[in-house]
């Protein structure tokens, strides 16, 4: 789907998806089955992937002849995001482990609270990244000019990843505490250095 670009299909489905969560564990509880609310990921999920096959099925496009090339199993692509979405677990998570293996308590929590701020600010830039390989797969599908694409997506990732930058490194004195309540202030001198 996000192929043909039905990237607002997508965002509805995303939508549905945490509604359906949040319903499916309040009847949970609610019923007395508070100990299966855990469940209501997995239901979340099936109604999710029934909405994405619904929206498959709606919207492919219906080619009648499709090459063997076109149907090959893409390994280089499928290995590099692999590749990319383990990165990205080890960097949002093995700093953590570490400090807390090689660190006091207290230090370990600091360390925490300061990883936290800085993986804000990660995932602030990384809002426009899950665009990258469908529009520029599509303009390169096109064979069309995909720069001018990529420099729209580039400048968006900069933006969003300089103004966490703002919001939580520079300004930090103000944001953090109000984030984080008085547990920021033991890292408020190292904010702007980490951010």
């Amino acid at each position: 789907l996000t192929g043909n670009l039905l990237l607002g299909y997508m965002g509805v489905v995303a939508i549905f998806e945490a509604i359906v969560k949040l319903a499916a564990a309040y009847i949970l509880v609610n019923t007395g089955l508070q100990q299966y609310a855990y469940l209501a990921v997995t239901i979340s999920s099936f109604a999710s992937f029934a909405l994405i096959l619904i929206g498959i099925l709606f919207f492919a496009r219906k080619n009648k002849y499709v090459s063997k090339r076109e149907t090959a199993f893409p390994l280089k692509f499928y290995a590099s995001s692999i590749f990319t979405r383990v990165s990205t677990v080890v960097y949002l998570s093995m700093d953590v482990i570490l400090a807390k293996h090689f660190l006091n308590p207290e230090q370990a929590g600091q360390y925490a609270l300061l990883s936290l701020a800085g993986k804000i600010i990660f995932l602030a830039g990384s809002f426009f990244s899950q665009f990258l390989t469908p529009i520029l797969s599509n303009f390169e599908g096109k064979k069309k000019n995909s720069k001018k694409a990529f420099y729209l997506l580039l400048t968006a990732t900069g933006a969003s990843s300089l103004l966490a930058f703002f919001g939580i490194g520079a300004f930090g004195f103000v944001t953090m505490p109000f984030l984080f309540g008085s547990r920021a202030q033991a890292i408020l001198p190292h904010v702007f250095m980490y951010s």
